[in-house]
C-alpha cells in the first residue's frame, strides 16, 4: 500500500471506477493539506456535482468521494472530500501505530516537540500508548500490537486524545486545527490511509493569539494541558469546546456577529442549570398563579402559555448573576464591564442594532480578553500569555483576588 500512496502523492496516474461513468484515469496533487484530482475517461461524463470513485484488487481497496469543480465531456477537475485506502486483509492485521496529520497549525510552532503516554483499560486489559507531537503530526505508538478488528475501543480513546490536542492547538492559534489524514500501520507497513477534506487554512493571526510567536510559551502551555490529562467529554460538558470554537478568527474583520457569538459563548460557559426554587415547588406556584388570574377575570390562554413556557426565566438566575458567580468560583476580578457587554449584545440581538456609541473593535477586544482569562483560569495555567491588542506579557495572577 505504501507504493500506491506514493504513486498518488507523486502524481502518477491511477485507474479508478465510477458505477455510471466506468473507468477513469486519475492524477492527484496535494496542496495545503487538500487533495485535488484530474480525471479522464473514454466515456461521456454526466456533469454531477459529487461522484464516488472506487478500485478493488487482491491487495487493497480504494473508495473516495469527489466534489467536481469543473467538468467537460470526457474529463473533470475536483477536490477529494474523503478518501479511504485499506488493505484487503485489514481485519486480520495487527496494528501498533496511528499517525495523524493536522491542518490549520501555523508553521511557527512546527519546531515544537512533545512526548507523553496514556494508559487505557479495555476489557480489563491495559494498553499503553506513547504519543509524539512534532510539527503537524501526532504519532500514537501502541506498545502491544492489537488486531485491527478488535481495535475500535482503543482507536476511540486515541481519537479523543487527538481531539483534545487539536482543540488546544486551535486555542493557541485562534484558528481551527483538526486532523485531515491518518495512517494506521504495523510498524512501517501501512494498512489503512484515510483523508478527510478540511476547509481550515494555516492562517497567521499573530496579534490576536494568546502566545504570539513565542514558541517557549506555546510549548509551556501545551505541556501543561498534556500533563493535566484533559478529556474530550469534560471539555464538551464544561462548554470549553464551543468557547474555543468561537475564538477562532475568520479573517473577515471585526463584525457585530463576531461580538454576538463571543458574548453567547461566554454566557454558555458560565450558565448552570439551576432553579431558584425546586421544579416541583414551582409547578405548585404556577397553579396558584393561574387560579389567581382566573379569580381576577384574567383568562387569557397566551398568558398561561407564557407562564408554562418560561420557567427558566421566571425561576432561573439571570445571565449576569451566573457570570458573576462563575468569576467568584474562579476567584477572578476582571477590569471589564461585563454587564455592559451583555447589554450591548441584547440590544443588537433583540432590536437589530445598537443606537448608542458602539466601538465594535474595542468591545470584541474586551470580550476576547474576558474569555482568555476565564479559559486560563479553567486550565489552571500559571504561565505568561498575551491579551488581545496588548504587546506586553500578562499573567493570571494579575487578575486573581
Amino acid at each position: 500500500m505504501v507504493d500506491l500512496i506514493n504513486d498518488i502523492t507523486n502524481g502518477i496516474d491511477i485507474k479508478l471506477c465510477n458505477y455510471s461513468i466506468g473507468d477513469l484515469l486519475c492524477k492527484f496533487t496535494f496542496e495545503d493539506y487538500s487533495i485535488y484530482i484530474e480525471a479522464k475517461s473514454k466515456n461521456f461524463i454526466d456533469s454531477e456535482c459529487k461522484i464516488n470513485l472506487t478500485s478493488k484488487s487482491k491487495i487493497h481497496n480504494i473508495s473516495m468521494d469527489v466534489l467536481i469543480k469543473r467538468s467537460g465531456d470526457f474529463d473533470f477537475n475536483g477536490i477529494v472530500k474523503n478518501c479511504l485506502i485499506s488493505d484487503t486483509k485489514i481485519n486480520e492485521s495487527l496494528i501498533n501505530r496511528i499517525t495523524y496529520v493536522l491542518s490549520g497549525l501555523h508553521s511557527r510552532f512546527n519546531r515544537v516537540k512533545s512526548k507523553w503516554s496514556r494508559e487505557y483499560v479495555i476489557n480489563d486489559l491495559p494498553y499503553i500508548v506513547d504519543y509524539t507531537l512534532l510539527g503537524d503530526r501526532i504519532q500514537a505508538n501502541i506498545l502491544s500490537s492489537i488486531c485491527f478488528d478488535n481495535s475500535e475501543k482503543l482507536s476511540k480513546f486515541i481519537e479523543d486524545e487527538i481531539f483534545v490536542i487539536c482543540l488546544m492547538y486551535s486555542f493557541c492559534n485562534s484558528n481551527k486545527v483538526e486532523w485531515v489524514s491518518r495512517y494506521i500501520s504495523k510498524d512501517d507497513t501501512i494498512i489503512l490511509f484515510e483523508h478527510i477534506h478540511s476547509s481550515t487554512k494555516n492562517n497567521d493571526f499573530n496579534e490576536i493569539t494568546p502566545f504570539r510567536s513565542d514558541v517557549y510559551l506555546f510549548q509551556y502551555f501545551m505541556t501543561h494541558v498534556i500533563d493535566n490529562k484533559y478529556k474530550k467529554c469534560d471539555l464538551i460538558k464544561d462548554k470549553i469546546y464551543p468557547v474555543i470554537c468561537n475564538l477562532q478568527w475568520n479573517a473577515q474583520g471585526f463584525r457585530e456577529w463576531d461580538f454576538i457569538s463571543l458574548v453567547a459563548s461566554l454566557e454558555g460557559f458560565c450558565k448552570k442549570k439551576e432553579n431558584i426554587i425546586s421544579h416541583g415547588a414551582f409547578k405548585k406556584i404556577k397553579k396558584e398563579i393561574k387560579k389567581t388570574l382566573i379569580l381576577n377575570n384574567i383568562d387569557n390562554e397566551q398568558v398561561f402559555i407564557n407562564i408554562d413556557n418560561n420557567e427558566k426565566i421566571i425561576n432561573g438566575y439571570p445571565v449576569k448573576v451566573q457570570i458573576d458567580n462563575k468569576l467568584k468560583e474562579l476567584n477572578l476580578n476582571l477590569p471589564y464591564n461585563i454587564n455592559e457587554l451583555i447589554n450591548i449584545r441584547n440590544k443588537i440581538v433583540h432590536e437589530g442594532w445598537h443606537d448608542g456609541e458602539f466601538d465594535c473593535i474595542s468591545k470584541i477586544e474586551e470580550i476576547r480578553n474576558v474569555i482568555f482569562l476565564l479559559l486560563f483560569s479553567y486550565f489552571e495555567y500559571k504561565g505568561d500569555f498575551y491579551l488581545f491588542n496588548n504587546s506586553n506579557k500578562d499573567n493570571l495572577s494579575n487578575y486573581e483576588k
